[in-house]
């Protein structure tokens, strides 16, 4: 893994990219330090590239003995609703899926895509950890569950020997947990 802080970026705050090299892979966050907004929102920016480097991790490794990373992306489908179609960088469409949906994404980005879905949740529950108290996102049912999943996906995606028993994003979903 690579984090480049640029001085100017083109194509936004930040972003990941995937160079693969022979039987290795390494993933670039590219983080624009020049762009106030980035570094004003760093708890939640950096997060949320992280999980695209995570979600990249998966899917390049494809032999996973865990079922639900080998089918990660049918997985985190079953977790929306049955007519769901992502809006892949349509904003009106982004905001008329989250007007229907709102349960299922912390806010409109989510709906362009399943990386930026699951990027904004992390970036969310981070900031909140960091910076709000705990139980501050009021998270839905829907929500919670599709976290849960990718929390569980993180623990199978990594060596975790050396991990606490709860990470700070488990410990924040668990914040979130929405009451029954």
């Amino acid at each position: 893994m690579e984090i480049s802080l640029i001085g100017f970026c083109t194509i936004g705050m930040g972003f990941v990219t995937t160079d693969v090299r022979g039987a290795e892979s390494v993933n670039e966050m590219c983080l624009d330090i020049a762009d106030y907004g980035l570094i004003e929102e760093l708890d939640y920016n950096l997060p949320h590239e992280l999980t695209h480097m995570i979600d990249f991790r998966i899917e390049h490794f494809k032999n996973w003995e865990s079922p639900d990373l080998n089918n990660y992306e049918e997985k985190w489908a079953e977790l929306n609703p049955k007519d769901l179609v992502y809006a892949y960088g349509d904003s009106e469409l982004e905001e008329l899926i989250y007007d229907k949906y709102p349960s299922y994404f912390s806010y409109s980005y989510g709906c362009s895509s399943p990386l930026e879905d699951r990027a904004t949740f992390l970036g969310e529950l981070m900031k909140n950890y960091l910076t709000k108290p705990e139980g501050s996102m009021t998270m839905e049912p829907e929500a919670y569950a599709k976290m849960e999943f990718w929390c569980h996906c993180c623990r199978e995606a990594f060596d975790t020997k050396g991990w606490p028993e709860q990470t700070p994003w488990e410990i924040q979903l668990e914040a979130e947990k929405p009451t029954e």
